[in-house]
């Protein structure tokens, strides 16, 4: 009896374009100098799309009150400076559910444990006095972090996450840029879960949350990722980074992503992130790169190389029965 195995023949590309969205370009509500990377996605979707068999595109589709707003803590609302360096707002230490399953949250520490913190603005930040009293604050009520993880603290583990400025609200600017060139068969991933907060177009940052993303490229088959788009030290960078995770080959186009340098949790400059990148065994390229590569076949055009490997397949089970 012959062991036969399908891995190989038909390993697929996916193109992740992030976040290239109103709300985090120059006029947005939390900008990034990111226009100029428009020219390049579109080169790319114009002369290339017939390296990738999937293009997917993430959208920040956050509800009001959402956990990573500074408001949500008591920030006074602000809006984006001239200079864009007002856009992370600081830090603050959270608690969220292990394995959260469909209770997927995280809550303040200060919330869950006010004694347990030091406040150190920016880094940790710490809410004006009684703000969380108000049982009305939309990023509180009905968090199951809240109540789980102050009543069953092992149930819970702490994690860093960053403020910011309110963006990119459902009801708001958070339309995809209608620059960027779209086709009807551009799968849209969004991330908008208020108790979370969710970097990667894969899964949350906590890791327990995870989009149909995964379950999409390896229902085609898909093996290798290309990522580009804004920001390249948060969304853009979790992506790749989880993609690698997952067991996908992942690469990251520079000159086609955007990046919020020099926060405190994020790259100083894009040297310091080429390195990470390539130590986390990430492929770093430029748009010259992948327009320089050839199309064995249009990835639209499966039927020949479906039924070429249907054909192997039976080739091989006839031969394996005469054995």
């Amino acid at each position: 009896m012959a062991c036969l195995s399908l891995v190989g023949l038909e390993a697929k590309k996916a193109f992740i374009i992030v976040d290239t969205q109103e709300c985090f370009l120059e006029n947005g509500s939390l900008p990034v100098i990111a226009s100029q990377i428009i020219p390049q996605l579109n080169e790319i979707r114009n002369q290339k799309d017939c390296l990738f068999d999937i293009v997917v595109k993430t959208q920040d589709y956050h509800p009001a009150g959402h956990i990573s707003f500074g408001t949500s803590h008591g920030m006074a609302p602000d809006s984006p400076n001239a200079a864009m360096s007002n856009s992370w707002r600081g830090g603050m230490t959270m608690q969220c559910i292990k394995n959260g399953g469909s209770n997927e949250a995280c809550c303040p520490q200060y919330y869950v444990n006010s004694s347990s913190i030091t406040c150190n603005p920016p880094f940790e930040y710490c809410p004006p006095a009684g703000f969380y009293n108000n049982v009305t604050n939309p990023m509180l009520n009905g968090n199951p972090a809240c109540t789980l993880c102050a009543e069953s603290p092992d149930q819970c583990f702490g994690m860093a996450m960053d403020l910011w400025l309110d963006h990119c609200l459902q009801n708001g600017d958070s339309t995809l840029s209608p620059n960027v060139v779209s086709k009807n068969s551009d799968i849209i991933v969004q991330k908008g879960h208020r108790y979370i907060e969710m970097y990667s177009a894969f899964m949350d940052n906590t890791r327990n949350y995870m989009s149909d993303l995964d379950a999409v490229l390896k229902q085609n088959n898909v093996t290798e990722v290309y990522a580009a788009g804004i920001a390249t030290t948060h969304c853009v960078r979790w992506t790749v980074q989880d993609a690698v995770f997952l067991g996908y080959k992942a690469n990251i186009i520079m000159d086609a992503s955007a990046g919020i340098w020099g926060t405190p949790t994020s790259y100083a400059n894009e040297s310091e992130a080429i390195i990470d990148f390539q130590r986390q065994g990430i492929g770093v390229i430029n748009t010259a790169d992948l327009l320089a590569m050839s199309c064995e076949a249009d990835p639209q055009d499966t039927s020949s190389s479906s039924m070429n490997a249907l054909g192997f397949l039976f080739a091989v089970l006839s031969l394996a029965s005469l054995l």
